[in-house]
């Protein structure tokens, strides 16, 4: 069995890490898998058995996602559009997948149906089947149009759109209104992560991430301040600010942060630390939040909004109002309040959402193996 995986990430990189721990599970069920990734390079590892392709990269400019560039800076231009649907169609024909999975389309990334309507075509042509891999939370429409279209897609063209998320957090139909058109082929799989971890008994230190680093820049300068006002000062205090994070922010983070503190941009043991930490300081993105409710980290949550955004804003709220996150705004975001916010988040009762469904990789790539059987 084949499988081919497309995925975009344009500003973070949840969604290339969802993918690439998809990929991985359907690797250890013996599955022959590609994923095409069409992002800037990241410095994830690659599953065991995994193959990965680079499309010519593109990014968002902007946290509106409307200005799309490529790696040079350049606007993302028809040819260069024409480009990658050619290497994709070309990918589709050397490889000829049993099964294509597309990363949050047909529920986001409108801007690359060009190049991905020729290659659902081309597989179904083949008698291939086509699964959706996406995330709990949409961003809101207030297009009713797009909706309607989002659905139109799922119905024309997927056999199965798998949502990476615990019905009892967020069911997708809390911000996708036509969810009940999809029954029979929508499955919630539980979060999708890159491996299961447990929390320790003793706990320590304050970690502060930025997912990718593209935006949440204030949020580390203002986090690096906080230590001072903050009771848990003495503690370690560890910031990951993404790959974007420059050396001069750095050097400057690790002035502020003082004694004892440490920024690194990446670290490959992120889950494990969120698993031993006191409190994990972040915007709201999927995956950290994800790693910290399965680590039983105390939350504060900052979420990137910029551009009419709402998904982590939707995400963070659902958490504040379970009592399991303390939530703050990005404007205005002062030092001392972001401290006394770290406080009340140590004292969060940490169990409520452990019985969610955290093993979403193996149950995806289970019900993407069936698709083929």
């Amino acid at each position: 069995m084949s499988v081919l995986i497309w995925c975009q990430h344009l500003l973070g990189t949840g969604h290339l890490r969802r993918a690439l721990a998809v990929a991985g599970a359907l690797a250890a069920r013996s599955v022959a898998v590609t994923l095409v990734t069409g992002g800037p390079p990241a410095r994830f590892a690659e599953p065991e058995g995994v193959r990965v392709v680079q499309l010519p990269p593109v990014h968002a400019q902007a946290g509106d996602f409307t200005d799309l560039r490529q790696a040079d800076g350049r606007s993302w231009d028809d040819r260069a559009r024409r480009e990658r649907a050619a290497v994709l169609l070309d990918l589709a024909d050397r490889l000829r997948p049993d099964v294509l999975v597309t990363e949050m389309f047909p529920f986001g990334r409108r801007a690359f149906r060009a190049e991905l309507l020729p290659l659902l075509d081309k597989v179904r042509s083949r008698g291939g089947r086509i699964a959706c891999s996406v995330r709990d939370v949409l961003v809101d429409k207030p297009d009713p149009g797009k909706l309607l279209a989002m659905r139109d897609l799922a119905l024309a063209w997927y056999d199965c759109i798998l949502v990476h998320g615990d019905p009892d957090f967020l069911p997708f139909a809390a911000t996708f209104p036509h969810a009940d058109a999809l029954a029979g082929r929508l499955v919630h799989t539980g979060f999708v992560l890159d491996r299961p971890v447990t929390p320790a008994a003793m706990r320590s230190g304050v970690l502060i991430s930025a997912g990718g680093g593209r935006v949440g820049r204030d949020l580390l300068q203002v986090a690096a301040s906080a230590r001072v006002h903050s009771s848990l000062a003495g503690e370690p205090w560890h910031i990951i600010g993404g790959a974007a994070l420059s050396e001069t922010d750095q050097c400057l983070l690790r002035e502020k942060l003082g004694p004892n503190g440490r920024v690194d941009r990446h670290l490959d043991d992120l889950p494990e630390r969120l698993a031993n930490c006191r409190v994990s300081v972040s915007q709201a993105g999927y995956n950290t939040v994800a790693e910290a409710l399965m680590g039983a980290a105390g939350m504060v949550l900052v979420p990137f909004a910029d551009g009419g955004e709402s998904e982590q804003p939707r995400r963070a709220r659902r958490l504040a109002d379970l009592g399991r996150a303390v939530t703050l705004t990005a404007d205005g975001l002062g030092s001392a309040d972001l401290a006394a916010a770290i406080e009340r988040a140590d004292r969060q009762d940490r169990r409520i959402g452990c019985n969610w469904s955290f093993d979403g990789a193996t149950v995806s790539a289970r019900l993407i193996q069936e698709l083929h059987a």
